[in-house]
C-alpha cells in the first residue's frame, strides 16, 4: 500500500529553503521519496504544496519532524493519504 504526503507551505516563507530542507532532512525510510512541488501559481490555493511518496502511514519520528515543522512556521499543515493501486 503507497500513501502521499501533502505538505501546505505557507507563501510567506522563501520556497527554495524550505523545499531543499524537506528533500534532505525528511526522514525517509527505504523507498519513500520527495515526489514533487505544487506553486501557489499553478494551483492557487495560498501554500505551495510539497508532495512525499510513502511506502507505509507515518511513522512517529516523521510525524514528529512535521509536527516540528508546523511549530517552527515552516509547515502550514499536512495530510497522509492512501493511494488506489
Amino acid at each position: 500500500m503507497a500513501y502521499s504526503l501533502e505538505i501546505q507551505l505557507p507563501r510567506s516563507r522563501p520556497f527554495s529553503p524550505t523545499i531543499n530542507t524537506l528533500r534532505e532532512k525528511f526522514p525517509y525510510r527505504q523507498g519513500e521519496w520527495f515526489d514533487q512541488v505544487v506553486s501557489d501559481q499553478r494551483a492557487p490555493t495560498g501554500y505551495d504544496l510539497a508532495y512525499i511518496r510513502l511506502v507505509a502511514p507515518l511513522e512517529a519520528k516523521q510525524i514528529l519532524y512535521l509536527e516540528h515543522g508546523k511549530t517552527a512556521g515552516f509547515i502550514t499543515a499536512y495530510t497522509a493519504n492512501e493511494i488506489a493501486s
